[in-house]
C-alpha cells in the first residue's frame, strides 16, 4: 500500500489525517503510528506489519530510517521524516529488540492486514474521503 499524493489529493490529505489523529481510544496511537509512518514513507501494510524495533536505527533518540528485507533478500534502508523522528523513536523505547513494532499485545505476533485495512476503509468512510485503501 502506497500514499500517493497525486492520487489522493491535498484537500483528501488534509481530511483524512485529522480522523486518524483523533484521541477516541487507546489504541489510537498506535494506529495513528502506523499509517503515519506508511503514509510519509511508502511503505506497504505488508512491510509495515513486519517491521521489528531492531528494523529501526535509532541515532541520539531520532529514529533515522527502517531496514526492509525485499524480493531476493534484497536489504534497503527507508530513511524517516524529520518530523516523525522523535515519535517513532519514543514508540519503541520501551520495547525489547526483537519485538514486532505492531504486535498485538508484547512479544506477540503483528496484527493482520486485514484487520489494518478494515480500520482504514473505517476511517476513509469517516473523513468523507473517496478511495480505497489500493489507491492510498
Amino acid at each position: 500500500m502506497y500514499f500517493s499524493y497525486s492520487i489522493i489529493g491535498k484537500l483528501q490529505l488534509f481530511k483524512f489525517n485529522p480522523v486518524i489523529s483523533q484521541k477516541t481510544s487507546q489504541g489510537v496511537l498506535y494506529n495513528e503510528l502506523l499509517f503515519t509512518l506508511i503514509q510519509k514513507t511508502g511503505l506497504r501494510i505488508s512491510e509495515a506489519l513486519g517491521l521489528k524495533v531492531s528494523d529501526i536505527r535509532v541515532v541520539d533518540g531520532m529514529a533515522q530510517s527502517v531496514r526492509l528485507i525485499g524480493k531476493v533478500n534484497k536489504e534497503r534502508q527507508v530513511p524517516l521524516p524529520e518530523g516523525f523522528m522523535r515519535e517513532l523513536a519514543l514508540f519503541i523505547a520501551d520495547k525489547s529488540r526483537d519485538e514486532y513494532l505492531f504486535a498485538k499485545k508484547p512479544g506477540g505476533k503483528p496484527i493482520g492486514q486485514h484487520a489494518v485495512r478494515a480500520y482504514l476503509k473505517k476511517m476513509i468512510d469517516k473523513a468523507g474521503t473517496r478511495c480505497s485503501s489500493f489507491q492510498l
